[in-house]
C-alpha cells in the first residue's frame, strides 16, 4: 500500500490569504501561522469569516461554500482549499 505525500502549502498564497486576514480582521501578522486556529486562536468571529470568505473570493477568485468553510478551521487549511481550486 502506498500512502500519497502529503499536500504542500504555497508559501506566497499563505502569505496572501494572512495579508487578508490582517486587513480584515486587524489581527497581528504575526500571530497568523498555517495552525493558527481562526474561532479558538485568533477571534475570528462568524461575521468576520462571511467578510473573509467574500474576499478570499474576489481576490483569488475562488468562491468557498458554506458547508465547506465550516470544515476549514485553520488558516493553513483555508489556504490550501484555495490553492486546490485557485484558477491559473
Amino acid at each position: 500500500m502506498t500512502t500519497q505525500p502529503a499536500e504542500t502549502l504555497d508559501q506566497e498564497l499563505f502569505g496572501a490569504v494572512a495579508d487578508l486576514l490582517v486587513e480584515i480582521a486587524e489581527i497581528p501578522r504575526e500571530e497568523i501561522t498555517p495552525e493558527a486556529r481562526f474561532r479558538d486562536d485568533l477571534d475570528v468571529d462568524s461575521l468576520l469569516m462571511v467578510e473573509f470568505g467574500v474576499s478570499i473570493e474576489d481576490r483569488f477568485g475562488v468562491a468557498v461554500p458554506d458547508e465547506d468553510f465550516t470544515q476549514l478551521h485553520t488558516v493553513g487549511e483555508l489556504a490550501l482549499f484555495v490553492q486546490r481550486h485557485k484558477s491559473g
